[in-house]
Order: structure tokens, then C-alpha cells, then sequence
């Protein structure tokens, strides 16, 4: 016989890649959303079982795209329970410090966003070239399973020149 919390199911829904395409001044700051599903049921049960989320961003430990010649961009990465609300920046490789909406099934739901938030300010000062950055986001429910999904961010940023003092 197997243990209650062995029995526990966990899944999550392919998120997809943000890709913003070729930046530019007058767009300003970059957001965008990715919604999905995350099924997360207690034991065998079937009943919805809430659940925590770690961002791990790829070769850094920061929430940084890479660019040409090591130059980077940050961004923000922030986690959304469509169900219960609550919204949360997310820190890389720390756990949401709340638990969030899971249920039993998938079927037309989406009870998860993810949103990207890259400053213009960032941006206009970056050298131009295509930046991107791949992370890992790790979802555990209250029983102790675990899954992961990875997406990306890519960005480009074109080069610029700027012309003042001119009579």
C-alpha cells in the first residue's frame, strides 16, 4: 500500500516563451503575461491541494537577460493565483511565501500567471543586440510533490543614435 502523500498528483500546463521582439523608445517598459494551469490534488483524493513556486533563472542567480559581450538587462518576474488573487514578485531560487489556488483538473482552466516587467530605462541604455535568459519554474504542492517547467525571455534591442545640440 502506498502512503497517502505518495499518492498526490501534481502537473503543470506548458508556459509559453516571452518573446518580445525588437524593442523600441517609444514603446517604453516591456510587459507580458503567460496564463496556464497548475493541477495540484491531495493524496488520492482528488480534492485541490495548494501549492508554492520557485523561479530559477539559467547560469545566473539573478533575473538577468544576456546579451552580447556579457551585457545584461534585468527584468521582473512576477507569479499570479488567478484564483485566489494574490500576486507575488517572485526572488530567484526563493519559494512564494504564500500558497496558492491548485485544483483537480485542467479541463478550460487557468489558475496561474506569470508576468515579465522589463524598465525602458534599462533598455535604452543597453547595447544593442538580442538578450534572453532561460528559467525553470518549480511548483510543489503541500504533499511534497514537484514538477517543473522551463520558458524564456528574449528580447532585442536595436541599435540607436542619438543627435543633440543641432542649430
Amino acid at each position: 500500500m502506498l502512503p497517502y502523500t505518495a499518492l498526490a498528483v501534481i502537473d503543470i500546463d506548458a508556459i509559453d516563451d516571452f518573446d518580445f521582439g525588437t524593442w523600441s523608445a517609444s514603446q517604453g517598459d516591456v510587459v507580458g503575461d503567460s496564463d496556464f494551469c497548475v493541477l495540484s490534488t491531495r493524496g488520492n483524493s482528488g480534492n485541490p491541494s495548494d501549492y508554492a513556486v520557485t523561479a530559477s533563472p539559467v547560469g545566473t542567480a539573478s533575473f538577468l537577460v544576456s546579451g552580447p559581450g556579457g551585457a545584461t538587462i534585468p527584468y521582473t518576474l512576477t507569479f499570479v493565483d488567478l484564483l485566489g488573487g494574490a500576486s507575488e514578485q517572485l526572488t530567484p531560487f526563493i519559494r512564494t511565501t504564500r500558497d496558492n489556488t491548485g485544483v483537480p483538473d485542467c479541463t478550460g482552466v487557468q489558475n496561474a500567471r506569470l508576468t515579465v516587467s522589463i524598465n525602458a530605462v534599462d533598455l535604452a541604455s543597453a547595447q544593442s543586440g538580442t538578450y534572453q535568459q532561460s528559467v525553470s519554474l518549480y511548483v510543489q504542492n503541500n504533499n511534497g510533490s514537484s514538477i517543473f517547467e522551463n520558458f524564456r525571455i528574449v528580447i532585442n534591442v536595436p541599435g540607436q543614435v542619438r543627435i543633440s545640440d543641432l542649430d
